[in-house]
């Protein structure tokens, strides 16, 4: 059936899918590269299970990867608002990643920011402001239990992560933050602009029909500034991954990502 009535799941987006990989193919097939390189080199990293940074950054690492791969699909279907959401989740991760690998303390903190959260829960539960709770959650939440875990965190030090703004200023990635960060803003915060693609407003500013089907001109343009970004994203994090594990076959390793680094960056200047 067609996209009318099938939306994404027709026979139709195959063809679109078809328009989509043709008009960025080098970009899906470094994406494809970067992902076997990825996949390959988490087997080299020497990770050690006490270690606190090794096992934070290799953890970050292989959620990138995951959304590496969903980035990929979205886009090749022409959902590219929703690949824009994995996106933005991944510069959080990116970020956060390189925070945590410049200091062993940095995954530390990171890492009791759990205690922090469950803190915030247990207080929120335990004032029900919303009486959404019931009686058996509510009794899963002890005053004594909020105590203890409040003189834990004072005892800890525990301190909270700086915002997402500043942590991309201490590791290099301003402009990560500013550019891509918040310009995918738009489809988490179910902004308005976000559903202005789908309609065509005539010229007495009137909307004259609602667009069902992408359009296949704006997610050919929008493919390709998902694709950059997110292979630049992976690209940076490899590079931190050789630089801070004790990593088999390194040499090996650094001559593969130098190459596939430079066709990256070919790709994006063409002679």
């Amino acid at each position: 059936m067609s996209f009318n009535y099938e939306g994404f799941f027709s026979k139709e987006v195959e063809g679109l899918s078809e328009d989509i990989y043709d008009s960025n193919r080098k970009l899906f097939v470094i994406l494809k590269e970067y992902n076997k390189l990825g996949h390959k080199l988490k087997f080299d990293l020497k990770i050690h299970n006490n270690n606190a940074q090794e096992v934070t950054v290799s953890g970050l690492f292989i959620l990138i990867l995951n959304n590496l791969y969903s980035i990929y699909e979205l886009t090749l279907r022409g959902l590219t608002k929703d690949a824009k959401i994995i996106l933005r989740t991944m510069v959080e991760k990116l970020i956060i990643l390189k925070y945590c690998s410049l200091e062993y303390k940095n995954s530390v903190q990171y890492l009791q920011q759990d205690e922090l959260n469950r803190l915030k829960w247990m207080n929120t539960i335990s004032e029900n402001k919303i009486k959404g709770f019931s009686g058996g959650v509510l009794q899963s939440v002890t005053k004594e239990e909020i105590i203890e875990l409040k003189a834990k965190i004072e005892e800890s030090n525990i301190k909270k992560l700086p915002k997402l703004e500043d942590l991309s200023q201490i590791v290099g990635l301003e402009e990560m933050y500013s550019y891509v960060y918040r310009l995918c803003s738009s489809e988490i915060h179910a902004n308005p602009s976000t559903i202005e693609s789908l309609f065509l407003i005539g010229s007495n500013n009137e909307i004259n029909t609602i667009k069902w089907y992408p359009d296949i001109e704006e997610v050919k343009n929008d493919s390709n500034l998902i694709l950059v970004p997110c292979i630049d994203i992976v690209d940076k994090v490899i590079s931190v991954l050789i630089k801070l594990y004790e990593v088999d076959n390194l040499e090996n390793y650094e001559k593969e990502f130098s190459l596939l680094n430079n066709k990256f960056n070919d790709s994006l200047n063409p002679i």
